[in-house]
């Protein structure tokens, strides 16, 4: 039987070191040192679980063989969205009460910053004419996204050495925009109105300069109400089909770029 220990920080119940066993729990096979974010903009907000650094040991508990960095919110917020302008919408709830519902109604105005949204709430009682305003002003916060990711391929020495640095960057709706793994090397994703900025309705991966012929570029479209995919388009803009079973949403037939047509048989065994 292996074993595996588990060393707590003094504050937010943080697992600060993780100790690996070999069968019998007495040989240690590794040692993991974790070190979290815990500024303020986080605690605050009650984010407690960013780790900052990952240290993997050896069995010998001190050599350290891999070293990982992480930072969050290095980068801004891409405003990749169409409009700013919003369409006003309600939305109405019903809560059983001793006389009647309530409405309530939402209708946003405007967006300041890309991370600043404000909003203003009236609520209507059935039996009142009077109308009780309220504003409210979402401030920019700590998204908690990571925007770098630096490993090291000497992570044995002190300090670690020969840096390899991954960088992300997202939109003003958390989707992933572009990533980064090696130098002007990179994949970039797009996201479009029709599907509301859910699902990527392209994707582009190589030269970070868009004239570079070393780029590759594929896309997609979806279905709106399930996020199935129905359409893939890929480098050499050959289109496949995916047609689902309207009962289940499992694949049914798949449309491929040669013309051809496979049915898929799907059996449920109970």
């Amino acid at each position: 039987m292996t074993a595996t220990e588990f060393s707590y920080g003094a504050a937010y119940n943080q697992v600060t070191e993780v100790r690996d066993y070999d069968y019998g729990g007495i040989n240690l096979l590794r040692k993991t040192v974790n070190e979290y974010e815990n500024g303020t903009n986080y605690t605050n907000n009650h984010i407690f679980n960013l780790v900052k650094s990952v240290s993997v040991y050896a069995s010998d508990g001190s050599t350290r063989v891999s070293l990982t960095e992480y930072q969050y919110d290095g980068e801004q917020l891409k405003n990749t969205l169409e409009s700013r302008s919003w369409t006003p919408h309600t939305i109405r709830t019903r809560r059983m009460s001793n006389n009647a519902a309530t409405r309530t109604t939402r209708t946003i105005r405007t967006i300041t910053t890309p991370a600043a949204i404000t909003i203003r709430a009236t609520a209507t009682s059935a039996k009142s004419t009077s109308v009780t305003p309220q504003t409210r002003t979402s401030h920019p916060l700590s998204t908690a996204v990571t925007s770098r990711n630096k490993t090291y391929a000497n992570a044995a020495a002190e300090p670690a050495s020969s840096e390899i640095i991954e960088t992300r960057t997202y939109d003003i709706t958390g989707n992933l925009v572009t990533a980064s793994t090696a130098c002007c090397e990179q994949t970039s994703f797009n996201y479009a109105l029709s599907t509301q900025y859910a699902y990527p309705s392209s994707q582009t991966s190589g030269a970070v300069d868009p004239n570079s012929p070393a780029r590759v570029a594929s896309s997609g479209t979806y279905d709106f109400n399930t996020g199935l995919n129905l359409s893939t388009t890929d480098a050499n803009n050959l289109t496949s089909q995916t047609v689902y079973y309207p009962q289940t949403l499992r694949p049914q037939t798949a449309l491929l770029p040669q013309a051809l047509t496979r049915h898929l048989i799907t059996t449920t065994t109970r």
